[in-house]
Formats: structure tokens, C-alpha cells, sequence
């Protein structure tokens, strides 16, 4: 089911849980998976609390049937419905499962469809449904093309914002303004292919892997750092190809732990340059590390600079000057990063509400660190070469 915006996508897919499991034997699971843990926490957990009547539940309250640390609910008929989210895919493999709903699917990695949640479904050949709002043209395309060929087995639905539980007034409300391609994605529910979001060619960019420092390569670390419920992350990109050679992503927010983590990055990559958000929280880690000697540069982040960094970021990406291997963290945060159309007729670009987007700054800052040199060019999709232009490179603090 492909949906826009604000259709009651979250609505819909906790009453088909509730149905399933209603339905289901004793000790079966219907499994309920999304994207991020806060998507679980915050919209998943609350919507099945008003879905599920207490006559339903094991012990008649919902106290006494859900699991906290498990995130499991038990009903009265003692099937369960578990929550997972899919920055832990890997969790759900021991699963043999009786249902899945597939809360914001074209979000998952390709990772935690295909090796971690597609294989719990067979062994009871159990039936799956997918929600979404289209973004580019991945599984979640993949699987609609199956069901649009009416292949046995699959049948698709595909709803607007207009055909959901809001009132028109209100989607035109949130639609003002916003450029076509996004207004065509996010409320009419069209696949766009790479149109539907700031970066274009995400996936081409997608080669080799991850390595350790190589002698005579010198080397910038981009580094985002965590607030509050987000991660911190380390990007350290090569300079001679471009390629993000090192990649950290941790939620452990300790200033002290921070200061070792980028220190110990730098100093491993051959004293590294390191960027960082010098705004705000990240400005006494900016001092730290400079007192500590590590080559710091901060960025100053306003409206304007973000789009200045971003843009850099995007240009790069669509010119396939720069390259990572297919880390899930940073493609994915790549591929639902945004631009909403402000009321002011500026641009605010991020993540969606619920979702990261720590590892696009960390290589946005690692890139605009490498400046616009010259670099080796790479292969085009029609077997082509692009080269990245001359221009002067980025110093000191912005």
C-alpha cells in the first residue's frame, strides 16, 4: 500500500496487526517493523495502545500484556504481536512469524528486507503487508511493479493524502509551497525515482569499501555530532579518490568520550583534518580538540550555510566525485534526506520527522573539507567518465 503524507498509514497498519493476531493462533507473532527505534517508540507504540481494546489483552489491561523491554503484546488468545525496529534488523532473524506489516517500507535498508526480515515469513508462508510513502525507486518499487503486473500472490492499493483521514483544507495547507516533484511524491504517492529527493544517484555512487590508513594518502574527517537521542558520526574521506574509507556512528553522548572518538579517528588517518559543527553544543569540543592539538575546523552552521554545505554535498553525489561503500546508516539517511518548502519561501533541509540524518552532515562536512579540487574521475552509468571541476578549496573555520 503506497500512501502520501498524513494518509493514516500508522492508523492502518496497527489494526491489520491487531486483526492478524486476533486471528491467529496461540504463541504465533505478527510482526510489526519499522524503519528507525523512535518511529517505534513514538507513533507505533501509542497508536497500538488506542487500537487494541483492553477485552482484547492477555489480563485485560495493557499493563499486564505488554512487555516493556520486549516490546511485545500479548493478547488474550495468546499470540503475540512483537515491534521491531529496523536499525536492528538482525534481531528478528531467530523470527518464524504468522504476519508482518511493514511500517514505512521504502525507508528499510535493502539489508533488512532481503537477508533479515523477507526469510521469517516462510516457513509459514505468512501473508505481508507493506506501507509507504514512495522514495526513489527501491524494494519498495520493486515489490509495487509485482503487484501492478498482478503477479499471483500480490495486489496493490494507492491512496493520496487526499483519500485520508484529514480534511482537504488540511493537505492543501501542508502542500503550499512545496516544489512539484515533492508535492507529487509526498502527497500524490508517485514513484520519482531520485526526483523525490535532495540527492540524485545516490546509489551510483556506491563502490568499494571501507579501509585502513595507506601510506602517503593524506585524508578529512567529517564529524556530526550527537544530541540528545541522535548519534554521533565520523566519516573520514580519502583525498586522492574521494572515498569514504572510515565510517563510526554512536549514540554514546559523553563530551570526554566524543573528544577521544574524533582524536583517535584523526590521529589513526594520519593527523586528519576533522570538520565539525563549531554551533552551539559542538563549540567547547571544537576547543577541546584544538587545545588537545588535534587539526580542528568548525563550521558555523546557519540557514544559509546548511544549504551552501548541503548543496556541496548534492553536486558532488550527482557529479560522482565522491564514492562510499554501501554503508545502510548513510545511504539510506541519503536517500529520504528532504527539502521542505518553509512559509518564508526559504528551504529547510533534513531528515523526516522521526528519522536521522547525522551521517549525511558527517560526509556533507568531510566533503566540503576536501574542497573542489581535482580528483580521479569515475565511471559513469553509461561506462563515461566525469571529472570534477577546479576550484578553490575550503579553509579554515567558516
Amino acid at each position: 500500500m503506497r500512501a502520501g503524507r498524513k494518509f493514516g498509514k500508522t492508523f492502518t497498519a496497527v489494526r491489520v496487526a491487531r486483526d492478524w493476531a486476533c486471528d491467529a493462533r496461540g504463541g504465533d507473532y505478527v510482526l510489526v517493523a519499522a524503519p528507525e527505534y523512535a518511529f517505534l517508540r513514538d507513533q507505533l507504540v501509542p497508536e497500538l495502545m488506542r487500537a487494541v481494546p483492553a477485552e482484547a489483552l492477555r489480563g485485560g489491561g495493557w499493563g499486564a500484556a505488554y512487555n516493556k523491554t520486549e516490546h511485545i503484546l500479548t493478547l488474550a488468545n495468546d499470540a503475540k504481536i512483537i515491534l521491531r525496529s529496523m536499525d536492528n534488523a538482525d534481531a528478528v532473524r531467530p523470527l518464524s512469524v504468522a504476519g508482518l506489516v511493514a511500517e514505512e517500507f521504502s525507508l528499510w535498508s535493502r539489508y533488512a528486507w532481503e537477508e533479515c526480515v523477507r526469510p521469517t515469513l516462510m516457513a509459514k508462508d505468512a501473508p505481508a503487508l507493506f506501507i509507504f510513502t514512495p522514495k526513489g525507486l527501491n524494494q519498495a518499487h520493486e515489490l509495487w511493479a509485482r503487484a501492478a503486473a498482478a503477479e499471483p500472490g500480490y495486489v496493490g492499493f494507492h491512496f493520496t493524502s487526499y483519500d485520508g483521514i484529514l480534511p482537504a483544507a488540511s493537505i492543501d495547507a501542508e502542500a503550499r509551497g512545496l516544489p512539484e516533484n515533492v508535492y507529487r511524491q509526498e502527497i500524490l504517492a508517485e514513484f520519482l525515482g531520485d526526483l523525490g529527493g535532495v540527492f540524485r544517484g545516490v546509489r551510483e555512487c556506491v563502490a568499494g569499501d571501507l579501509e585502513e590508513p595507506q601510506e602517503d594518502e593524506t585524508y578529512v574527517v567529517g564529524c556530526d555530532l550527537g544530541k540528545t537521542t541522535d548519534f554521533t558520526v565520523l566519516c573520514v574521506l580519502k583525498r586522492s579518490s574521494r572515498a569514504l574509507v572510515h565510517f563510526e556512528r554512536f549514540n554514546q553522548l559523553d563530551w570526554e568520550f566524543q573528544v577521544a572518538k574524533v582524536r583517535g579517528a584523526s590521529s589513526r588517518y594520519h593527523d586528519a583534518t576533522v570538520w565539525l559543527d563549531s554551533t552551539g553544543l559542538g563549540d567547547p569540543i571544537y576547543d577541546r580538540l584544538k587545545s588537545l592539538g588535534v587539526p580542528a575546523r568548525g563550521y558555523k552552521f546557519t540557514a544559509e550555510t546548511k544549504r551552501r554545505l548541503v548543496e556541496n554535498l548534492a553536486l558532488a553525489i550527482a557529479e560522482r566525485t565522491v564514492r562510499y561503500p554501501d554503508v545502510p546508516a548513510l545511504v539510506s539517511e541519503l536517500e529520504i534526506y528532504a527539502a521542505e518548502q518553509l512559509a518564508g519561501g526559504g528551504v529547510r533541509y533534513g531528515a523526516p520527522a522521526g528519522y536521522h540524518d547525522d551521517a549525511v552532515t558527517a560526509l556533507a562536512l568531510a566533503c566540503w573539507g576536501l574542497g573542489r579540487g581535482p580528483s580521479s574521475a569515475l565511471p559513469t552509468a553509461d561506462g563515461g567518465r566525469v571529472y570534477q571541476s577546479r576550484g578553490s578549496n575550503h579553509d579554515g573555520k567558516e
